[in-house]
């Protein structure tokens, strides 16, 4: 593909469920994403989302916009890959915090002449601030994961 481009996205069902609170230590400051096929005809996703967050915020919220497709660069080759953003609070990431894991379920459908992404890019976009935020140097990377081609259906 390597251009941007914008496809028709319908969120079907969301569910975002705190998992467990006051862990010392999280796994990953950077969202973590699965995606599976759920029906290939009709171009229906899941992504399971893992999120490790400071007890004291608040959950975090799915961008429903998830119409960007662009092109990103990985350690194999180019891939074009599906944004998906999880607005939440800034936080001191050199403070000591204890983290909750938060679960953020999400299952799509693409218009039937939107074009598919080769991956999905999960990334943080900070209440107001710039994806990324100053206070955070390693989220913008983002997690990355292909779409297996799949039809389990959950």
């Amino acid at each position: 593909m390597s251009t941007t481009v914008s496809s028709d996205v319908t969120i079907l069902h969301t569910h975002t469920a705190r998992v467990v609170r006051g862990l010392a230590k999280p796994f990953s400051l950077e969202p973590l994403v699965a995606a599976v096929t759920v029906n290939e005809l009709e171009k229906i996703y899941k992504l399971s989302i893992a999120a490790y967050l400071p007890d004291h915020l608040d959950k975090p919220i799915l961008d429903e916009d998830m119409s960007f497709i662009a092109p990103i660069n990985t350690d194999a080759n180019e891939l074009d890959a599906r944004y998906v953003y999880l607005t939440i609070e800034p936080w001191d990431i050199g403070a000591h915090h204890s983290y909750s894991l938060w679960n953020v379920e999400v299952k799509y459908q693409l218009g039937a002449t939107s074009p598919e992404a080769e991956a999905v890019l999960v990334l943080y976009d900070y209440e107001g601030e710039a994806p990324g935020g100053p206070e955070t140097p390693e989220t913008p990377r983002g997690t990355v994961t292909t779409v297996k081609r799949s039809t389990t259906e959950d």
